[in-house]
């Protein structure tokens, strides 16, 4: 595990020079007004990971990812567009926590959110999140129009005279009838040996363990206040 541990630190410090690690699993709870015309709304989140990119760099929301998501959009109200085949939903992720954590904080700085990609920890983890094939570099360029495509979804949830339904990309549930017991197979067939990468992305558990053995890692090098960074 300390080779592991080692190689993913390697590739981050190759990706972010030195960084400070401000907190993992960090936790929001509390009313977030999107608007004078809506009352507070109740949020709780958990944020994976919070970084300074520097001792006084802007800072970094990091959060790990399992999957393939989509982390590319072609604009804000893309993250939105609920009949759409691929919607950018970690970018509305990450805009909400940008937003909440702002909100809650008082935080006015810059945030730059990221995805870390446990398939490609040891090749190309580290993925910025682009709008319009640019990237974000902060939250705060587009959080205007995050928040009045947010407002204009929870006023219609709200609404009670707005019929609320599925999106066009939501299929329908099929049902296949389980195998009689005469063809099941006595026997489980051999498991084949799998890549490093596929097997976390095959194992929950080992996918949980790999961003908290990081965030384990960082907070004891983390026991005062100075910048990491790998020799």
């Amino acid at each position: 595990m300390v080779d592991l541990m080692r190689r993913m630190l390697t590739v981050e410090a190759d990706t972010f020079g030195e960084f400070v690690f401000e907190g993992a699993e960090v936790k929001l709870d509390g009313p977030v007004r999107l608007s004078p015309d809506l009352p507070p709304i109740n949020v709780k989140q958990v944020i994976d990971r919070i970084d300074f990119a520097g001792p006084c760099g802007s800072m970094r929301f990091v959060d790990y990812k399992t999957g393939g998501d989509q982390l590319s959009a072609a604009s804000i109200e893309a993250a939105f567009d609920r009949n759409a085949d691929k919607r950018p939903k970690v970018l509305f992720q990450l805009m909400f926590y940008c937003l909440c954590y702002s909100e809650l904080k008082s935080y006015s700085g810059p945030i730059q959110p990221y995805v870390y990609l446990i398939r490609t920890m040891f090749t190309d983890p580290l993925v910025p999140m682009t709008i319009g094939k640019q990237q974000i570099a902060d939250y705060r360029d587009y959080i205007e129009t995050f928040k009045e495509n947010l407002t204009k979804t929870v006023n219609a949830i709200f609404d009670s005279t707005t019929r609320l339904r599925p999106g066009s990309t939501i299929r329908p549930t099929t049902v296949t009838p389980a195998p009689s017991a005469a063809s099941r197979p006595s026997v489980h067939p051999p498991i084949k040996a799998a890549p490093c990468q596929d097997y976390i992305s095959m194992c929950p558990i080992v996918a949980r363990s790999v961003p908290i053995a990081i965030s384990t890692l960082l907070l004891r090098a983390h026991s005062t206040p100075t910048a990491m960074s790998m020799p």
